[in-house]
Formats: structure tokens, sequence, C-alpha cells
């Protein structure tokens, strides 16, 4: 399904992103379809604390406080920041590796960069399937509908976690926003999981996605119609920090907070801008930046010396949430993975460990397992300060984040050979973005 490039405004994109969404549902082939992974190891690791991952759905760094000073629609996770601070630790520059929930959710569960092969996806253990061979107790619970994108067939067929429980699996609930569920009530499940397992003595890895930040954003008493998206959308960024809090609280009050890691953060951004792409369509960084913390377990920290320190001098480095599943790795000893059958997790790194202060990494919403036939191509690559953006509106743009953080001066790339030596190089070795740059600037190829 193929609609025509006129010029562009909010409503005719967010049209066209909805249609051709459409279409792509009708049209597409299973680009993930039924894995045939690679099994992870078994070997007893030295630490093994609960972990706890929240996935907040396009939510945007600058929709959340601290990461916006001026938001109000986080007091509960700014809260917990602000009485963890000895252990948590909340990261400004974090990015998604995609714009688009098919592609930033396997990233984030299998450690693979968005641009990687889908025999790559196929092959990847999913984290839960880690976990399950070092004993833990594992458990997936989302608001949101998985029978879209063939995330039932890749994430919970036989390699799914110990419980699985998704929008179409809480009987009677009604749909809310976007065909999910009330966040709360995932968000409850993960409480009684956790309670479920008190006298199993077995670790818990629990993964909570929420939904009601997504578009058009749902919150408890807002009417259906007649609110500003921006405003319906705060009150929504507030619904899932409560719901946040809830399970961070539950574990504050049963005991499990000082054995858990926990991570918190979400699988894209959003944006509210008439004057940008909607966001399927953007690698602006109000859908490129997200909301990125973690919370150390006092036992890892106890353990190893240094950790922490280490965590917090990373706080300024150019991170993804494509570290989660590395820096579970390492601290299980399994970072980094020696070469064997499984694929190689190119894009992320241990937060426990020193990040590069020159760290590339791409933003990419389409490929091998998400094919926007019917979209704007394009893609993001950050390096150091500088951030390539290249699209099919505006072809490819050079911006230098310190002296531009809004993103509206476009940097002659000539005048920096250097960067775009790099830029080429990374491209080239990259073949979705090869094809992509190939339609927008075969110029620079």
């Amino acid at each position: 399904m193929v609609l025509p490039k006129a010029a562009r405004s909010a409503d005719l994109e967010g049209l066209r992103s909805t249609l051709g969404g459409v279409g792509l549902w009708l049209t597409c082939k299973p680009h993930l379809g039924r894995p045939d992974r690679a099994r992870p190891g078994t070997s007893l690791a030295r630490s093994r604390p609960n972990i706890v991952i929240l996935l907040q759905e396009s939510l945007g760094a600058h929709q959340w406080a601290p990461w916006n000073p001026a938001s109000t629609s986080s007091p509960h996770v700014s809260r917990f920041l602000a009485e963890n601070a000895d252990l948590a630790v909340w990261f400004p520059r974090a990015t998604t590796a995609a714009g688009a929930t098919a592609v930033s959710l396997p990233t984030i569960l299998t450690g693979l960069p968005p641009d990687a092969p889908r025999s790559d996806f196929m092959r990847a253990p999913l984290l839960w399937q880690e976990a399950r061979g070092l004993g833990y107790r594992t458990a997936l619970f989302s608001a949101e509908d998985f029978d879209w994108a063939y995330f039932r067939t890749y994430f919970l067929g036989d390699e799914g976690p110990d419980v699985a429980k998704v929008a179409t699996d809480f009987d009677g609930a009604p749909r809310v926003n976007d065909s999910g569920v009330d966040d709360r009530l995932p968000a409850r499940a993960a409480t009684d999981f956790i309670d479920a397992g008190e006298q199993d003595g077995r670790p818990f890895l629990v993964v909570v996605q929420f939904n009601a930040t997504h578009r058009p954003c749902w919150a408890p008493g807002l009417p259906p119609d007649g609110e500003a998206r921006p405003i319906r959308c705060a009150a929504a960024a507030a619904h899932v920090d409560a719901a946040s809090a809830h399970i961070l609280d539950h574990l504050q009050k049963v005991g499990h907070l000082e054995d858990t890691l926990v991570f918190g953060t979400a699988d894209h951004g959003e944006t509210f801008r008439k004057d940008r792409p909607p966001r399927l369509e953007s690698y602006f960084d109000d859908v490129t930046i997200v909301p990125f913390y973690l919370r150390l377990p006092a036992s890892l920290a106890f353990l190893r010396p240094g950790t922490l320190a280490q965590v917090r001098a990373n706080r300024t480095a150019r991170i993804s949430n494509l570290d989660i599943y590395p820096t579970i790795l390492d601290v299980w000893d399994r970072w980094p993975l020696v070469e064997g059958s499984r694929p190689r997790l190119a894009g992320g790194r241990s937060l426990l460990r020193p990040i590069e202060p020159d760290r590339s990494l791409v933003v990419v919403n389409t490929g091998e397992i998400h094919d926007f036939n019917w979209s704007h191509e394009g893609f993001a690559l950050y390096h150091g300060r500088w951030k390539w953006l290249c699209d099919e509106y505006d072809g490819v743009r050079l911006f230098d984040l310190e002296e531009d953080p809004g993103e509206t001066i476009n940097v002659d790339p000539t005048t920096h050979v250097a960067e775009l030596t790099l830029f080429q190089s990374e491209v080239r070795r990259r073949p979705d973005l090869t094809r992509i740059l190939g339609n927008i600037a075969p110029d620079l190829l």
C-alpha cells in the first residue's frame, strides 16, 4: 500500500501513518514468524538477583521528570530515584533502537541491533530463556495486544516465559486504549507473581509492558474526546508512572527491593510537533530519546566494588535500551559473550563497564523484520556529539547536539571530513542503512 508523498501537515501525516499501518497489517509477510532459537548456556552465575524490567509505551524523555524537570507527570518515579539515589542512576542521553514497537521490543528482549538480519532475530535467545537456564521464575505481563506483528508467535510460543498475560488474557477487561487494557492490570499481575513465589526460593525475572501512553493516550476519567492530545498524553504518562510505582513500592514493601535489579525505560518516544514527521517516520530526539533508569541490588554493589561508581560514570554517556540485555548478562558473569552458535550482540554495552565517549548508535524503524513499504524511510546515527538524521522528507542532515540540542541547524558535513568518513563507513557495513541511504542520497555512499 503506497500513499502519495504530499506536502506535510500533522493531520495528513497522522492519517497516512494510520492507513499505512492498516495496509501493512493486511498485506505484510510474517517478518518475525516462528523462531528457531539457539540455546543459551546453563552454568550457574555468581550473582542471581531478581530482575524487573518496566517498559513504557510511546513515552519520550521529554514527557517525564527528572529527564524534563518541568514535567509533572512522573512524581512517583522521580520520588523513587531520589529516595534510592545511593543505588539508582538515571541516564539523560539514553536512546531507543527504533521508533516502532515492532522493532524496539524485539531488540530489547534479544539484545540485537535494529538492523540485524531476520535470521539473527530468529536465532537469538530471549531474555527469559537466559534466565530460565539459571533457575529463574520468569514472566511477561503486558497491557498490549500481542495479536499483531506476529508477537504472539515470536514471544509467546514454546519458548515464552513461565507465565505470560497480555491484553487478551485479562478475562473480561475492557480495551481502553489502542486495543490495550488498563495498565493497572499487568502491574497487579506482576506483584501477584512476585508474591506467589515467596516459598519457592528461586529468583524471578519479570517484564512489564504498559500501554496508556500510546496514541491516542488514555487515563482513568479522561473523556473519550475533547482534550488536546498533549494534555491526554500527559495524563496517560501520569497513569503509567503510578502503575510503575505500584510495582516499585511493592518490592520495597515485601523486602525484595534490596535484592532486585530494576530497569525502567520506554520502547520509544513520541512527538507532538506539527513541524516534524509522525513518530513512525521521525528520527528526531523527541522520538529517539527515552527515559532510562536502573537501580542496582545492594548485594551486587557489595560483591563487586566499583560497579556502582562505573554505572554512575556512564550516566552522561550515550547509552541505549539495547544495553539492558548485556548488562544482565554481565551480572550473570556471561559478558562479553563467547562467540558461538548464537548471533553476536554487536550493538549493546554492559552498563557495568566503561562506555566509550564516541560510541556510535543507530536508530532505524525498517528492515528485515519490519518492512514499512508504505512509509517514508530513514534512520539516525549518533556518534559522540554528532547526530546524522537521514530521511525521505529532507535528505541527509548533520546536527551538533552540544551546540544545537533542538536539531535546527544543518551542519555542512564537508567541513567535518572525519565525521563524514565515519558516517559512510558505518552505513556501508550495514546493508539496511546502505539500502536506505541509496534511496535518499546515493552520492554519499
